[in-house]
């Protein structure tokens, strides 16, 4: 094997650490990618293979190490990334170079381990056949350790809206850590086995993947308590609501009971009335007899769902609002109620919201909800808007506008666990919301 060959390969087992990165960078937004699954994979698996042997050509020719081509080569790899994937600039951000972490990790450590096998042959620009390969395994084992992290916890974190602040500055932690593991790999091995140096090192740098790996369980811990608090506070609010509905049946149970009770002396009063022909007051004193019969007015047979929507209808009133109410349910759902009845309220409120800034008279909001075959529920909310709403590319609308879009998060994921369909629309200056719900097949997510 000539010279120039075996230091083409060398580099180019070097460069090999790109195809687990690019594993990696697309693990977290397996869901968020631009084109399907497949076309995604044949461009990025030819563009590495491409830039891989373009790279091991150019370190071979011109005498380079591995790191002078793939530093700047990088930004361009990250270009092409940007353009594959459709979650946001920081979060693109994060997933690749937390990516590029974890093989600039394999690299450096794959340095200090293997320097004592290397310093027995003639040192050169790119590793040996056996360090590349100790290199790609250890890249693999971090790969399988952080799997987890990066296939259902990342996912979940980058989804949600309410820490979209955050991707401001997250992803400087993997670019700072990247640069340092780049400037930490060994570039003069005699150095490397002076003094105790070769050990400190493995022993510091064996505690960056334990560090990281630490801190994004802590991270998921509390990502994971922000969002059961923020439920148990939707709960709370449905519970209050659930109160106030049942205060009001309470009344309405003693007020009738109350009629009851003077029902024969009511009689006597209305048929002395009519005997005497008295319109005016007969009308009189039925008039608050029927108010207080009819002072809690229902809108489906379900209690739950008949609390919610009296707590948005008097909210409505309150706000000049009109809601028109179609609602189709029985007296048994078919999800569990403390789940339907956020979503429910999340889709109201949210249309609410957007018409306050309206017109009085144009103020209307229609919520259509029924179950149209067996197991499956569904939910139709429309309000008219004005301005300009974008759609992101997940199709939910982006937040910055107040009043359009708060809480569809939510929502999206329970249409998700539910194996659902969920779709937005923004025509006409009308935001409708279509939902439907397989009630018969909710997914138990994975905490």
């Amino acid at each position: 094997m000539s010279e120039e060959l075996r230091h083409f390969l060398q580099h180019l087992l070097e460069f090999a650490v790109l195809l687990p990165a690019g594993f990696f960078a697309f693990m977290p937004v397996e869901d968020k990618l631009r084109y399907s699954d497949r076309k995604t994979d044949l461009l990025t698996g030819t563009l590495l293979i491409v830039f891989a042997v373009t790279g091991s050509w150019v370190c071979m020719r011109y005498g380079l190490t591995t790191n002078t081509v793939l530093v700047p080569g990088m930004v361009v790899l990250f270009a092409v990334y940007c353009r594959l994937v459709t979650v946001g600039f920081g979060q693109k951000m994060f997933c690749f170079a937390n990516a590029a972490m974890i093989s600039a990790f394999a690299a450096a450590y794959t340095g200090y381990l293997t320097a004592p096998m290397e310093l027995k042959e003639p040192y050169e620009l790119a590793f040996s056949f056996r360090a590349g390969l100790i290199s790609f395994l250890l890249n693999i084992l971090l790969g399988i350790a952080f799997s987890r992290t990066l296939r259902v916890k990342m996912p979940r974190i980058l989804r949600d809206e309410r820490l979209e602040g955050m991707w401001q500055w997250l992803p400087m932690i993997p670019v700072i850590m990247t640069s340092i593991l780049f400037w930490a790999e060994p570039m003069d091995l005699d150095l490397v086995m002076s003094g105790r140096v070769r050990e400190i090192t493995l022993v510091m740098l064996a505690l960056i993947p334990i560090v990281m790996f630490v801190l994004y369980h802590v991270f998921w811990q509390t990502f994971i308590l922000l969002t059961e608090s923020e439920t148990l506070a939707r709960q709370n609010t449905f519970f209050q609501v659930e109160r106030r509905r049942y205060d009001a049946l309470r009344k309405l149970i003693d007020d009738t009971r109350t009629i009851r009770h003077d029902f024969r002396q009511h009689l006597r009063v209305i048929s002395q009335l009519a005997q005497e022909g008295n319109v005016e007051e007969l009308r009189e004193y039925i008039t608050p007899l029927a108010e207080s019969v009819e002072a809690v007015k229902r809108y489906s047979k379900n209690i739950a769902v008949d609390a919610i929507a009296s707590y948005y209808a008097e909210q409505a009133e309150k706000n000049q609002t009109q809601i028109i109410w179609k609602i189709n349910l029985p007296e048994e759902l078919p999800m569990e109620e403390a789940e339907y009845c956020p979503l429910l309220g999340n889709l109201v409120e949210n249309a609410l919201a957007a018409v306050s800034s309206l017109p009085p008279e144009q103020r209307k909001v229609k919520v259509v909800t029924g179950i149209p075959s067996e197991n499956f529920l569904g939910i139709t909310v429309e309000n008219p808007y004005e301005g300009t709403i974008q759609l992101k590319s997940d199709g939910l609308p982006k937040t910055s506008r107040k009043g359009h879009g708060v809480g569809l998060e939510s929502v999206a994921n329970t249409v998700e666990r539910h194996n659902g369909f969920m779709e937005v629309k923004t025509d006409d200056h009308i935001f409708v919301v279509n939902i439907l719900l397989n009630c018969d097949r909710a997914i138990d997510k994975d905490e």
